[in-house]
């Protein structure tokens, strides 16, 4: 009869008994301290590379290419011979110019002789006064043909250094147009080669026209620092001056043509090639910054997720600024001593408990 009365109660106290709750799981996460520190802020464009100089190297003189001094791609000085022309009819037309003169000058010799032989007679009229001008006339003509022979000269002269063609600045060549053999056709016309200076070089960019007051402001004050970055490479930037903005604003884009110059001594920069720009209008002291991959989107704005002293998340709407490299500027919502989510968001709440994999040192 007790073991029948003890039954009930053993079966009471059982579904009195709670049952246990699920272990909420907990998600590994790494995270980063906001980076403070003053950081220059910029307006990005696209920019292309050009040369500081570029001169089409075309002959001045017809005559057969007989040598080219350099080869494709190379750098050469300014005053380095790089192209030759056959000399020798130039040369030829000097000795006749030459010859000329000589016979001019003995002519007005002559002629200068019989005109003060005859001047006497000619004033007893032993001569006649036509005949007397026919001496003085002999004289002037010889006297032109001298600066005619001379001008023959100085041509001749002139064309045989255009036989022998020199770069006019330190500079890069480009491809042949003609090779060594062939006569020069279309002289002024067909460029033998493209030379490019390149130490310094320009970059040239296009700036919307709302951006022109604020920039046009600032470059009154003092030079503006320009850098341009390739490949996206924004650790290792190239840095120049602002030195144009043009007169202008294109009434088709909206936008108004700047340009940046740059030493470019590693000459790393090219002409052609389209680079990232960025235009420096001011430092900002003390700003906070965190890794752009820990900023996250919803349908608010954007987020991050802070770790709270007992290893649970919050979620806090930010206000960012400017991206700088890597990291960006927040104006609201993190806190110089915050840890921030930098991976594992994908995962997280607000309140979802966490264990820390990983703290990772953000840069720019």
């Amino acid at each position: 009869m007790r073991i029948l009365f003890l039954l009930p109660l053993l079966l009471l106290s059982s579904g009195c008994q709670k049952k246990a709750e699920p272990q909420k799981p907990t998600f590994q996460v790494i995270i980063t301290k906001p980076l403070v520190q003053t950081v220059n802020l910029y307006n990005a464009y696209i920019g292309n590379v050009h040369p500081f100089l570029q001169v089409e190297i075309k002959a001045q003189v017809e005559g057969v290419l007989t040598g080219a001094f350099f080869k494709e791609g190379d750098e050469v000085k300014e005053g380095d011979l790089i192209f030759s022309i056959d000399s020798r009819p130039y040369f030829a037309q000097l000795q006749k110019a030459e010859g000329a003169l000589a016979q001019s000058l003995a002519n007005l010799r002559y002629a200068e002789d019989v005109a003060k032989r005859n001047s006497r007679l000619a004033q007893e009229d032993y001569v006649s006064q036509v005949q007397y001008d026919e001496y003085i006339t002999n004289v002037l003509t010889y006297k032109a043909s001298i600066k005619e022979n001379e001008a023959d000269i100085t041509t001749a002269k002139i064309n045989i250094s255009y036989c022998n063609i020199h770069a006019p600045m330190n500079s890069i060549t480009g491809k042949i147009g003609l090779q060594v053999g062939n006569l020069i056709p279309n002289v002024g016309e067909t460029p033998l080669v493209t030379l490019n200076q390149i130490t310094p070089t320009y970059t040239y960019f296009s700036v919307p026209q709302q951006d022109l007051p604020q920039i046009m402001q600032l470059h009154r004050e003092k030079k503006l620092e320009v850098r341009a970055f390739l490949n996206g490479n924004y650790e290792n930037p190239y840095t120049g001056t602002l030195d144009l903005i043009d007169n202008e604003v294109n009434t088709e884009t909206g936008s108004i043509l700047m340009r940046g110059i740059f030493q470019n001594e590693e000459k790393k920069l090219w002409p052609g090639e389209f680079i990232d720009v960025h235009l420096i209008l001011g430092e900002q002291k003390n700003a906070i910054l965190i890794p752009t991959e820990a900023i996250a989107q919803g349908q608010k704005g954007q987020y991050v997720f802070i770790i709270k002293e007992d290893n649970t998340t919050k979620l806090k709407w930010i206000e960012p600024g400017q991206r700088i490299g890597k990291m960006t500027i927040i104006k609201k919502g993190v806190e110089p001593g915050d840890h921030v989510v930098l991976q594992g968001q994908v995962n997280l709440g607000s309140g979802t408990k966490v264990s820390i994999k990983n703290t990772v040192k953000g840069s720019i």
